[in-house]
């Protein structure tokens, strides 16, 4: 070995060195972040699901006619703190505004959903939170492990996604245009197909496994904190709604189908 090797030998290992502790402080940054979200994400839904299983038993599921305003405010409220999450990110380093506006938002989500509890029985509502339960594990642990090429890639995703987006946008206006049922069905119908691509996504960008997107655990702890939350909600509000539609479609043929036999 000549000189000039011996002498480039210790800085070569002084560089693996570093890149493995580098690596090492990444993936404990990474394996923290990811344990905080379920460490936290998780609390936050078994608390609402138990509020809502009480309110739902009891007169309280009647909440609605006691507020002083439309269930449509807390809905606004809560896009309004993810909006505010995403778009200011310097809120993200003080702990007390983040955990400020992440009650908030979980306040007016429980409360939302308890708006609509007086349309079902508790064994109905726990049978649909079984189900969701489910679902929700499998969602999530298809994007946390399988294989990567098994997944839609960062590409595909985002163009699936704006283009679902476009259509929940789309199918809003005209329903608030119209009032009709059946574009409440297909918004509702379009939203779950979003949710059922959108969890599988954040699952893995929350385990850091999307190429083009980096985990920064300090900016996006909250936020993925809530996503969890607030993606699980809406997919169980998607099969609260798909049962009520599907009630109504049977009462109605009833009712068409006796209008007819005595006419």
């Amino acid at each position: 070995m000549s000189a000039e090797s011996q002498e480039n030998l210790p800085t070569h290992r002084s560089l693996r060195r570093r890149t493995s502790l580098f690596r090492s402080e990444e993936d404990e940054a990474l394996s923290k972040f990811i344990n905080n979200i379920y460490n936290y994400g998780i609390p936050m839904i078994a608390v609402s699901v138990l509020v809502w299983i009480v309110v739902a038993s009891s007169d309280g599921k009647y909440i609605y006619r006691y507020m002083p305003f439309p269930p449509y405010i807390l809905v606004i409220i809560v896009y309004l703190v993810m909006m505010l999450l995403h778009c200011l990110p310097m809120i993200a380093h003080v702990a007390l505004c983040n955990w400020m506006w992440a009650m908030v938002a979980w306040l007016c989500t429980t409360l939302a959903v308890c708006c609509v509890l007086h349309n079902f029985s508790v064994l109905t509502l726990l049978l649909l939170l079984a189900l969701s339960v489910v679902l929700l594990l499998v969602l999530n642990f298809s994007g946390a492990k399988c294989p990567v090429e098994f997944l839609p890639g960062g590409v595909i995703s985002s163009g699936f996604m704006m283009a679902m987006t476009v259509a929940l946008i789309v199918l809003g206006i005209v329903q608030l245009s119209t009032d009709s049922i059946k574009v409440l069905d297909a918004f509702v119908s379009v939203l779950f197909v979003m949710l059922i691509v959108a969890i599988p996504i954040q699952a893995q960008f929350c385990h850091g496994r999307m190429e083009y997107f980096q985990v920064v655990p300090r900016l996006h702890q909250m936020v993925s904190i809530l996503t969890l939350y607030l993606s699980s909600v809406m997919f169980f509000c998607c099969l609260l709604y798909f049962t009520v539609a599907t009630d109504r479609h049977e009462t109605v043929t009833t009712e068409a189908t006796t209008e007819h036999i005595y006419s």
